[in-house]
């Protein structure tokens, strides 16, 4: 998500890297705070630093999105579900034999892998990716209201909630 944002960023400060060369605009774009590219690197040079930012970024990107694919697969599938099939296993074993003598076998056994995967959906499905969703959404905000504040809060109002 925040990769996004730097690539995008990086995107526009090649454009305007080009533009000043170009004679388009004045000023040369700056890159950080008050910094701006040194005038000794030759203007192939600069856009050519921007494009392997940009490349280093997209990798750096791939890379946490490679982690957190392996990071949430051990959390869900190794951590979570043993868990709580273990947790369902004690819970089976406690109950009377009376519970046994009224309900089928292949009922209590589809019923508990049914839920546990309905858990499981759940938890992969949609808590990781509704935390996903608003942090993207917290940095999508702080990004557009540090480039045009009015611009930001008239894109939002066409937003619905």
């Amino acid at each position: 998500m925040a990769g996004a944002v730097i690539v995008v960023q990086l995107g526009g400060l090649g454009i305007d890297l080009v533009r000043f060369h170009g004679g388009m605009i004045d000023a040369p774009p700056v890159v950080i705070a008050d910094w701006t590219m040194p005038v000794a690197i030759s203007p192939l040079g600069q856009v050519a630093i921007v494009a392997g930012l940009m490349v280093a970024a997209a990798v750096i990107r791939m890379l946490l999105n490679w982690a957190y694919a392996v990071f949430s697969g051990d959390l869900v599938h190794r951590r979570i579900v043993v868990d709580l099939r273990s947790e369902v296993y004690a819970k089976l074993q406690r109950l009377s034999l009376r519970f046994y003598d009224r309900q089928a076998t292949g009922s209590i056994i589809n019923r508990v892998t049914g839920d546990v995967q309905s858990t499981r959906a759940f938890i992969d499905g949609v808590l990781i990716q509704l935390s996903i969703l608003v942090l993207s959404l917290v940095v999508y905000i702080t990004c557009l209201l540090r480039i045009h504040v009015s611009l930001t809060i008239a894109c939002l109002a066409t937003t619905p909630v």
